[in-house]
C-alpha cells in the first residue's frame, strides 16, 4: 500500500506504460494516514524529519525518524479528537515551518480538514478565512519576536464564533481559558494508535487551502485525500523519490509545494525532508549556507522559488561537494532562461520546472528528474490525466481544441483535480462543460508533450510565486478619495519575476502626491508581496472603444520604465537610446534598446549590459 518508484518517468513513453494498468489497481489507500502508517511500517528508522532551526552549519539538528513521525501524528490526532473535531471540523493553522506544523497538518486531516492559512496575511484576511471554514481549533505560533502571529491571533479570536480551543506552539506560554500549549497536551495522549474510529473515502475533504490569498478575499479550494494522495504518487513517479532521497525543503507548509510536492510526496516514499528553518529560503543563514548545508545533510534535490535560486547562484561554492545533488525543481513562475543556465553552469545541478495549482493538489506538469530539462517548459503531463489547449475567447470562456504547437488556453482534468471551491460561486467559471479545469494560463504542447506556458489569463500578475490579482489591488486604490480610475499590471523584475505597478488618474482638482498614494496603499493592502512596486500618476487611463480599461498598454509602459530606468548610464556617457516595447503576435512582449553606437568598444558592453536585463 505504500508509494514507491513503479516506473521512473523520464518521457511521455513511460507515463503511456504507467497508464496501461488501471491507476485504481495502482494505489488503494483511502486516505493520508494508511499511507504514514505503511512508510512507518517499512522504513521505521529511516529519518522523516531534520529540523534545522537557525542554519548555521555547527548546530545540532532535531531529527525525527517515519516512526516517530507516526507517533506524533497519533497524538495530534488524539488531542484534536478529544477537541470534538470530526471528520467535518476545521483545524485552521498560522505556523512557519516547524516539526509541530507536519503534525498539525497530519494529524489533523487524519481526523478532520486542515486548512493551512498565510501568516503573512493582515487580521481582516484571516478572520474571513477562519469564519468561512468555521474553525474550531487554530493552532498558532506563540509570541515571537521576528513575528507577529500571536498579535494577530489575540486580536481577532473574539470575531471567530465557532472557535473552541487555541493551541499555542513555542513561545513564553500564555495561561488564559481556552488557551493551550500544544507540546504539553500532545504527551497527554496514546501514540501507538487512533483512539476514534473513522470511516474514509477517497471522496473525504482533507484540506481546504486559499489561493490568490495575497490581495483581497482569497478563494478556499476543497482537497480531497484522494487528491492528495494522486499528487504524491504522481510525484514519486515524476521525480523518483525513493528511500535515500533527501529534500531540502525552504517553503512554507501553507504553500501546496511546501506541503505537498517537497512535503507529504517524499515522506510518503520513505525519504528525508529537511527543514530549512522557520522562515525557510527567507533566512539568510540558509541562503548563505546552502551549499555547505547540502554537503553536510547530503541534499539529494533542492528547490525553490525561482527568487530563491536567483540568490543562490550567486553564492559562492567554497568547495562544497555536490555530488549527491542530482536535481533542482522550481516552480510559482517561469524561471529565466539566462538564469536557469547560468546556475547550471555554475553549480553544476539541473534544474527543472513544475506547473502546478491549488487546485490540482500542487501539479500539472513536472520536467522529470532525469528527463530533457528545459528552462522555457513546464514540462510533461502526469500520468492518467489530461491537459489540453483550447480557444480562448474574448469573454473569457474556452472553446474547442487546438492542434499540437498552436496557442490557447490550459485546460486540465485529472484525480488531483479540486472537486470545486468551498464557496460555490467562485466555481461559476472555472470549469468546462465537459469537467474540466480552466487554468487562466495560456500556453502550448509540442510534439513531445511537453507544455510551454506563454502568456495568463485575466491578467494575473505572480510575484515570487505569489498570486496577485489586480482586481484586488484595484479595489483598495479605488476606495482613495482623490482617485478616479486606477488599473494594476505586472511590472518585469529581474528578482522577483514580476511586481506590481499601480497606474492612477485622478479627479479633477486633486493635488495628491505618489507619497501619500503610496502610504494610503501600505496600510490598507492585506499582503507586502502585493503592494504596489511603483506608482504612476497619468493624465488618463487608456481604454478600448466600448470602455473598457486597456491594460497592454500599460504593461508594455511599464516595462519600457525598467529598460529605461536599466539603460540611463548609457545616456549618461553621452549615447542615444530609444526604447520601444510592443506586442509581437506568437512571441509576447517584446523590449528593443535601438542604440546610436559609434565606438566598438562602447558597442560591447552595451551588449553585455542588455543580455543581463
Amino acid at each position: 500500500m505504500r508509494l514507491k518508484v513503479e516506473q521512473k518517468v523520464i518521457g511521455r513513453e513511460d507515463v503511456l506504460t504507467l497508464e496501461a494498468t488501471p491507476y485504481e489497481t495502482r494505489v488503494q489507500a483511502e486516505n493520508i494516514y494508511q499511507l504514514f502508517q505503511a512508510t512507518a511500517e517499512k522504513f521505521p528508522k529511516n529519518t522523516a524529519l531534520t529540523f534545522l532551526q537557525t542554519g548555521e552549519l555547527d548546530e545540532e539538528p532535531i531529527q525525527i525518524n517515519h516512526q516517530q513521525l507516526l507517533e506524533k501524528i497519533n497524538q495530534a490526532a488524539n488531542m484534536f479528537h478529544s477537541l470534538g473535531i470530526t471528520e467535518e471540523d476545521t483545524i485552521s493553522f498560522l505556523l512557519p515551518s516547524l516539526p509541530e506544523t507536519h503534525y498539525t497538518f497530519w494529524g489533523g486531516e487524519s481526523v478532520g480538514i486542515v486548512n493551512p492559512i498565510n501568516f503573512l496575511l493582515n487580521e481582516a484576511a484571516i478572520t474571513e478565512l477562519l469564519n468561512t471554514v468555521e474553525c474550531k481549533v487554530l493552532v498558532a505560533l506563540g509570541p515571537y519576536p521576528a513575528l507577529d502571529i500571536w498579535e494577530k491571533v489575540m486580536a481577532i479570536r473574539d470575531k471567530i464564533p465557532t472557535l473552541k480551543a487555541i493551541i499555542q506552539v513555542g513561545g513564553t506560554p500564555v495561561n488564559e481559558e481556552g488557551i493551550y500549549q500544544f507540546n504539553d497536551l500532545l504527551r497527554g495522549f496514546p501514540s501507538d494508535q487512533l483512539t476514534f474510529d473513522r470511516n474514509y473515502s477517497k471522496d473525504d475533504i482533507a484540506a481546504y487551502f486559499h489561493t490568490g490569498g495575497t490581495t483581497g478575499t482569497p478563494k478556499l479550494v476543497k482537497q480531497t485525500h484522494g487528491n492528495q494522495i494522486f499528487s504524491s504518487w504522481a510525484n514519486v513517479q515524476m521525480y523518483h523519490f525513493t528511500p535515500q532521497d533527501v529534500i531540502a525543503n525552504g517553503m512554507p507548509l501553507f504553500h501546496v509545494a511546501g506541503s505537498l510536492i517537497i512535503g507529504l510526496a517524499p515522506l510518503l516514499a520513505g525519504a528525508e525532508v529537511v527543514i530549512l528553518t522557520p522562515g525557510g529560503m527567507r533566512t539568510p543563514l540558509i541562503v548563505k549556507n546552502q551549499w555547505k548545508l547540502a554537503e553536510k545533510y547530503g541534499f539529494t534535490m533542492l528547490g525553490g522559488l525561482p527568487t530563491s535560486l536567483v540568490a543562490l547562484k550567486d553564492v559562492p561554492l567554497d568547495g562544497a561537494d555536490l555530488s549527491q545533488a542530482n536535481y533542482c525543481l522550481t516552480g510559482g513562475a517561469m524561471l529565466p532562461q539566462v538564469t536557469a543556465e547560468q546556475f547550471t553552469e555554475r553549480i553544476g545541478i539541473p534544474i527543472g520546472q513544475v506547473f502546478g495549482m491549488t487546485e490540482c493538489s500542487g501539479i500539472l506538469c513536472i520536467d522529470p528528474r532525469e528527463g530533457k530539462t528545459n528552462s522555457n517548459s513546464a514540462g510533461i503531463r502526469l500520468p492518467y490525466t489530461k491537459i489540453e489547449i483550447r480557444t480562448q475567447h474574448a469573454d473569457g470562456k474556452v472553446g474547442e481544441k487546438l492542434p499540437l504547437g498552436e496557442i490557447g488556453a490550459i485546460v486540465y482534468q485529472g484525480p488531483n483535480q479540486t472537486p470545486g471551491y468551498l464557496n460555490p460561486i467562485h466555481n461559476q467559471g472555472a470549469f468546462t462543460e465537459d469537467g474540466f479545469l480552466i487554468c487562466g494560463d495560456l500556453g502550448r504542447i509540442d510534439e513531445q508533450g511537453y507544455l510551454y506556458v506563454t502568456g495568463r489569463g485575466k491578467d494575473l500578475i505572480i510575484r515570487s510565486g505569489h498570486n496577485i490579482d489586480p482586481l484586488a489591488v484595484e479595489g483598495v486604490a479605488e476606495r482613495h478619495p482623490d482617485v478616479l480610475l486606477c488599473a494594476a499590471v505586472a511590472r518585469p523584475d529581474s528578482y522577483a519575476g514580476e511586481v506590481v505597478a499601480l497606474y492612477v488618474s485622478v479627479k479633477a482638482g486633486s493635488k495628491v502626491m505618489v507619497a501619500e498614494l503610496r502610504e494610503y496603499m501600505e496600510q490598507n493592502i492585506t499582503e507586502r508581496a502585493a503592494l504596489p512596486k511603483v506608482i504612476y500618476i497619468i493624465d488618463e487611463i487608456p481604454t478600448t472603444a466600448v470602455g473598457k480599461i486597456f491594460k497592454p498598454q500599460l504593461r508594455q509602459d511599464a516595462a519600457k520604465h525598467v529598460y529605461e530606468e536599466e539603460l540611463q548610464v548609457l545616456r549618461e556617457q553621452g549615447i542615444k537610446v530609444d526604447v520601444q516595447v510592443i506586442d509581437r503576435p506568437g512571441s509576447g512582449m517584446v523590449a528593443q534598446a535601438i542604440l546610436d553606437l559609434t565606438q566598438e568598444e562602447q558597442k560591447e558592453k552595451i551588449e553585455r549590459k542588455i543580455m543581463s536585463l
